[in-house]
């Protein structure tokens, strides 16, 4: 496919648009939402998210057709990249390319020197020894121009007006102004570094012919951004932005907060990457590292971790309680795991339930006002009004409906579930890989009083780390 695009008559798409414009779904939280991207297919990933109520996801080809897509919106994730082909927007040394399409690519791409193509192009992340992803040429305001035109072209494509399956804004996984740029593959000794690493400048190589409206590749980036976000808004209205760099403050924040146009760039919602099981404060940045909410910044109820790097049991409880206490979020972005102690889950059914629930259960109780909210860091103790969680035992209440208890028992002699006065236990129910209804449960426990309110007991620790939903009666 070629990566120039026919001219168009913009205002008239503008007009021809409008009409199809909706917006956010009455009641929706940008905040929850569903940002796994990378891994499972798009329909199973758009009904996990509809089971577990999130209002938003990350686009993934092929959500507009899937059945179950009714009343949600969608975040394009670093659309730079994502409304072209993969062949385009990723680089194999070992291929040989026609002239046509090496030229073309040679305008479009960020230089890092002037050899020959393609190891002049600037490195992005590399797929192997041989394969790298090149960053557009933002220096260009024509590149600029062009990318934000495909964009919008194309996001008409990823809708499906009859279900209200819409677009809600950009996601961009490692944000930062300088690019994701790589001296070399990760798995050779090879680390993230700005264009001066090559150039000893802030800018690129410039193209014989061409010339620069930005000085700094920075600079460009950030034009890029804002010139897509006037267009989007112009077009939509409202459109959000939700980012996810490695550490929020170093990833992004420290970027900006110097910036004459910081307020025009700055994101609706910063979601931290990392975690370092050696030094969990770092872990807990989102929510803790006191420059992100200098005044004018952020706030505690916009930042959010999606780490993919934690997976036992202990410290997704720190993440979750700290984020609780602070009416931050828990959730996913791009992919479940691969690094740090957590297996690279291919699918969503594949993530074991008490990861599912200990990630979604922050947001139920922020879309649910959940007050009481305590976080006791010695015995590892989540509370809050509707919902409970420690070494033992899970539960929480859906957001849409709350006469649900989505509950998992990590060990029945030390836990129970805890229901309010008054409330009767309808039926209770086996889930599946998605968190949905399935058998019926009840004989796996016993509902007795204890202390003088009602309560749930697992009867077995065979029964244990599974997923229920208990119904409660009207």
């Amino acid at each position: 496919m070629n990566i120039k695009k026919n001219k168009i008559n913009k205002q008239i798409v503008l007009l021809m648009l409008v009409s199809l414009v909706m917006p956010f779904s009455q009641g929706a939280d940008y905040r929850n939402f569903y940002g796994i991207s990378w891994r499972g297919s798009a329909c199973e990933n758009i009904d996990y998210a509809k089971s577990m109520g999130y209002d938003y996801v990350n686009y993934q080809y092929g959500m507009e057709d899937c059945a179950n897509n009714s009343n949600i919106g969608f975040f394009l994730e670093t659309p730079e990249t994502k409304v072209y082909p993969n062949n385009i927007m990723k680089i194999d040394t070992l291929l040989s390319y026609l002239i046509g399409d090496r030229d073309e690519y040679n305008d479009f791409f960020l230089w890092k020197s002037s050899s020959s193509f393609p190891y002049n192009l600037a490195t992005g992340w590399f797929d192997n020894s041989h394969k790298f992803k090149p960053l557009p040429d933002f220096q260009r305001q024509e590149i600029i121009d062009r990318v934000v035109d495909d964009v919008m072209d194309k996001i008409p494509d990823m809708e499906n007006d009859g279900r209200n399956f819409y677009f809600a804004g950009f996601s961009w996984d490692v944000p930062s102004l300088n690019g994701d740029l790589w001296s070399a593959p990760k798995d050779s000794g090879g680390r993230q570094v700005k264009i001066s690493y090559w150039t000893g400048t802030e800018s690129g190589i410039r193209h014989p012919g061409k010339s620069y409206q930005y000085s700094k590749y920075s600079d460009g980036q950030a034009a890029f951004r804002k010139k897509l976000l006037d267009e989007a808004r112009e077009r939509y209205g409202t459109v959000k932005t939700i980012i996810e760099p490695y550490m929020p403050y170093e990833g992004f924040v420290s970027e900006i907060e110097s910036r004459s146009d910081r307020d025009e760039i700055k994101p609706d919602m910063i979601c931290q990457e990392g975690a370092e099981t050696y030094n969990f404060d770092n872990t807990l940045k989102f929510v803790k590292d006191e420059r992100l909410f200098a005044e004018g910044l952020m706030s505690k109820s916009k930042m959010c971790s999606t780490t993919p790097k934690v997976y036992d049991h202990d410290s997704n409880l720190k993440i979750m309680g700290n984020a609780a206490i602070n009416s931050a979020w828990f959730t996913w972005f791009g992919r479940f795991g691969g690094t740090g102690n957590m297996p690279d889950y291919g699918s969503i059914r594949d993530v074991p339930a008490r990861l599912k629930l200990i990630r979604a259960m922050v947001g139920w109780d922020n879309l649910n006002g959940a007050t009481s909210r305590t976080w006791n860091s010695s015995i590892l103790r989540y509370k809050s009004s509707i919902s409970y969680a420690d070494k033992y035992v899970i539960y929480s209440r859906h957001p849409k409906n709350n006469n649900l208890i989505y509950a998992v028992v990590l060990n029945k002699d030390s836990s129970y579930i805890k229901l309010k006065q008054g409330e009767v236990v309808k039926a209770i129910y086996n889930t599946d890989g998605l968190f949905r209804k399935t058998t019926r449960a009840d004989s796996d426990f016993t509902i007795s009083n204890i202390v003088g309110y009602p309560a749930v007991d697992l009867k077995s620790n065979s029964n244990h780390y599974k997923g229920y939903i208990i119904e409660l009666k009207q």
